[in-house]
C-alpha cells in the first residue's frame, strides 16, 4: 500500500532531472528516492514538532514569514543537490571555494 501511494510522487521527482539535465541544469542519473526522503526529512521534523521548537526557540515557527523561510531553504537544500555544478558556479561562483572557481568538478 505504501509503495502504491507514493509512486506517483516519485515518479514525479524521477522526471525533474531528466527534464533538467537535457536543458544543463540537473545532474542525470538521480535516485528519486534520495530527493524525495531529504524533502521528507527537510519538512516533517519541523511540523511535527511544531510547538515544541516554537517552545524551545520563543518564536512562533507556525506564522506564515517563518514558514516561507523554512519552505525555501528546504526547496534550496533539493535543488543544491540536483543542480549540476557548473550551473552553480555560473550563477554564484563556486560555492566552496569562491569567485575564483574550482580545481575540479565532482563526478556529474
Amino acid at each position: 500500500m505504501i509503495p502504491t501511494l507514493n509512486s506517483p510522487l516519485i515518479a514525479r521527482i524521477a522526471k525533474l532531472p531528466d527534464h533538467g539535465a537535457d536543458e544543463g541544469q540537473l545532474r542525470r542519473g538521480v535516485d528519486p528516492i534520495q530527493p524525495y526522503i531529504s524533502i521528507a526529512g527537510l519538512t516533517y521534523f519541523s511540523l511535527s514538532n511544531i510547538h515544541a521548537l516554537s517552545t524551545i526557540f520563543a518564536t512562533d515557527l507556525a506564522s506564515e514569514t517563518v514558514m516561507a523561510t523554512r519552505e525555501q531553504q528546504a526547496v534550496d537544500v533539493v535543488l543544491g543537490y540536483l543542480r549540476v555544478w557548473s550551473c552553480l558556479r555560473s550563477m554564484t561562483g563556486c560555492m566552496i571555494h569562491g569567485a575564483s572557481g574550482c580545481p575540479s568538478d565532482p563526478a556529474e
